[in-house]
């Protein structure tokens, strides 16, 4: 199964039994009046936490992390997620420490999705 879908299959099982309410891909409008398109929204109590799923081949880079940060920032969500079966650069990762993006590096679905349980309880508790 490619990534993607394993992610997907994954995600769905566990946001429905921990009832989470999620959108998957998702058009949110920021404070801007833009609308960001994302992978996922996850929500609870009008709290958001917003989720990027990149492609095997697509290497979590700077600006990746600085278009997150947009996101996160203008719709005033909890938290930025990207996840990811590539690597990520060292820019990146200074970026996504500075802002607070967490980047979820694994080629398994269901390990994503235990990466993701922990990030969700930091964020929501």
């Amino acid at each position: 199964m490619p990534f993607e879908e394993s992610v997907v299959d994954a995600l769905r099982v566990f946001l429905g039994e921990i009832g989470l309410s999620y959108e998957l891909s998702a058009r949110v409008r920021g404070r801007s009046n833009v609308e960001h398109e994302v992978f996922c929204v996850v929500q609870r109590e009008g709290r958001m936490v917003l989720i990027e799923l990149l492609p095997q081949s697509k290497l979590i880079d700077e600006v990746t992390v600085l278009q997150m940060f947009v996101k996160v920032y203008d719709t005033e969500s909890r938290k930025g997620v990207i996840v990811s079966p590539s690597h990520y650069t060292e820019g990146a990762r200074k970026l996504a420490d500075l802002y607070k993006i967490s980047l979820v590096t694994t080629d398994d679905g269901r390990e994503a999705v235990a990466q993701l349980h922990r990030i969700f309880h930091e964020a929501f508790g």
